[in-house]
């Protein structure tokens, strides 16, 4: 898994990559729990690159949304980590968007 972030002045993508799976979710929660506690503004989580969503990371992304008080995007879903958002039905808790170019918060370049 890897995670990488870009800050705009109101709001922050932060994009992930790879699994986010029963390996990978632990390592990765207690960096994006502190990525999402310092980034101003509102987030995007940016998912093209997330090949593969389990069960685990289904209850990161519950964890993480519940310590937000704003709605976490969630951006580019391949068609299977969609489909196990909707199975869960889980886009009563997440925002979606098709592309970056849809966040009013988005500009191609970020700050700093």
């Amino acid at each position: 898994m890897k995670i990488s972030v870009q800050a705009f002045e109101k709001g922050s993508v932060i994009a992930l990559s790879g699994n986010l799976d029963s390996l990978s979710s632990p390592r990765v929660q207690p960096e994006l729990e502190n990525l999402l506690a310092v980034q101003p503004g509102s987030i995007a989580l940016e998912c093209s690159g997330l090949a593969y969503l389990s069960s685990a990371g289904l209850r990161l992304l519950v964890t993480l949304a519940k310590k937000r008080k704003s709605p976490i995007i969630l951006v580019g879903l391949n068609d299977n980590v969609r489909e196990v958002l909707e199975i869960a039905g889980f886009f009563i808790i997440f925002k979606t968007a098709s592309s970056l170019n849809q966040l009013s918060f988005y500009s191609p370049a970020p700050l700093g």
